[in-house]
C-alpha cells in the first residue's frame, strides 16, 4: 500500500456514527431555540457560490437528456476544484481544464473552462465527455445528502460529492448534543487543512501541529493527536474546545458545500467552512 496516501478502511461503526450526526444536524434548529447566533454553522455571507470556494468535488455520475447515467470506474478519479472567486480546475488522468465557473445567486451557471496543456483522453470517453458537459452547465444546486447537481442545458445532469483530503476548513463553531454552543473567538482562525498524504494540519493560534489522520469507509475519520501541545490555549476558549476534541472526531458529512464533524458517544458537532490554503 501507497503510505504517502490516506488510508481508508471499511468499517461499520462509521455507519452508526453518521446516523447520529445526521440525527443531530435534523435536530439543530430545535437545539438552537430558533436563534442564528447559537448556531457554530455559519449564516451564508450572501447566495453568491460562497459555499463553493475553495471546495473540492468528484464525479459520482454523469447523464444527458435521454442517456444512462455514466459512472467513473474504479480507481478512476475525476475532480472539480473550486479556487477563490469563479476561478475552477478540473483534473482527469489525461487532461486538465481550467478557466471559471461562475455560480450565480439565482442557481444559474456560467462556464467557461477550457483544456491546458496535453490532451491525451480518447474521444467520447467519460473525462472527454465530463470536461465538454461541465460546459453546458447552467444550474447547479444541492441536494439533501450534500451532492452537487449540475443541470445541463439539454435537461441532464452531472452530480460531484465532496472531498475531504486535500482541503482546507476554517472552524466556525460546536454545538454539543446538551445544546452547548461554543464559538470562535480572537483574530486567530482555527483551522485543519487534511493534506493528500494522510497528515492533518492543525492551527489555531495556540496550537499547532501535524497529526496523523484516517478515513473509513464512507464519511469515517480518526486523528491521531499524541504530542499535540496545546498548553497556550485558555481554558474555556473556543480553541482550546477544538483541539481537545480532535481525538474523538469520528465522523463527518457535507452539508451545501460545508463540513460538518461529529464526535464519539454524542459528544457534539464541530462546524466548518472551506478556506484558502494555507500559502
Amino acid at each position: 500500500m501507497d503510505a504517502t496516501r490516506p488510508r481508508h478502511r471499511r468499517s461499520l461503526a462509521p455507519l452508526a456514527l453518521l446516523a447520529l450526526l445526521l440525527a443531530l444536524l435534523l435536530a439543530w434548529p430545535a437545539l438552537a431555540s430558533g436563534a442564528a447566533a447559537a448556531s457554530p454553522s455559519p449564516e451564508p455571507e450572501d447566495a453568491s457560490g460562497v459555499a463553493l470556494a475553495f471546495t473540492s468535488w468528484r464525479l459520482a455520475s454523469l447523464q444527458t437528456a435521454g442517456g444512462d447515467p455514466a459512472e467513473p470506474e474504479a480507481g478512476e478519479t475525476l475532480s472539480l476544484a473550486f479556487g477563490a472567486g469563479d476561478t475552477a480546475t478540473v483534473t482527469t488522468g489525461c487532461a486538465t481544464a481550467t478557466g471559471s465557473l461562475v455560480t450565480a445567486p439565482d442557481r444559474t451557471v456560467v462556464p467557461n473552462l477550457a483544456v491546458t496543456g496535453e490532451n491525451t483522453c480518447e474521444r467520447r470517453s467519460l473525462p472527454e465527455r465530463f470536461v465538454n458537459l461541465l460546459n453546458l452547465a447552467t444550474s447547479w444546486a444541492f441536494d439533501d445528502d450534500g451532492t452537487l447537481v449540475l443541470g445541463l442545458m439539454d435537461g441532464g445532469s452531472i452530480r460531484l460529492v465532496q472531498t475531504l483530503a486535500g482541503t482546507s476548513w476554517r472552524w466556525t463553531g460546536f454545538q454539543g448534543g446538551d445544546g452547548t454552543t461554543v464559538h470562535p473567538e480572537g483574530d486567530a482562525p482555527a483551522t485543519l487543512v487534511f493534506g493528500e498524504d494522510g497528515v492533518l494540519h492543525v492551527s489555531a493560534g495556540c496550537a499547532q501541529g501535524e497529526l496523523p489522520y484516517t478515513l473509513e469507509g464512507s464519511g469515517g475519520l480518526t486523528i491521531e493527536v499524541g504530542g499535540l501541545e496545546t498548553s497556550g490555549c485558555a481554558a474555556g476558549s473556543g480553541a482550546a474546545r477544538l483541539m481537545q476534541d480532535l481525538g474523538f472526531m469520528r465522523s463527518y458529512v457535507f452539508r451545501e458545500g460545508r463540513l460538518f464533524v461529529s464526535l464519539m458517544a454524542d459528544g457534539g458537532i464541530h462546524a466548518f467552512v472551506a478556506s484558502a490554503p494555507a500559502g
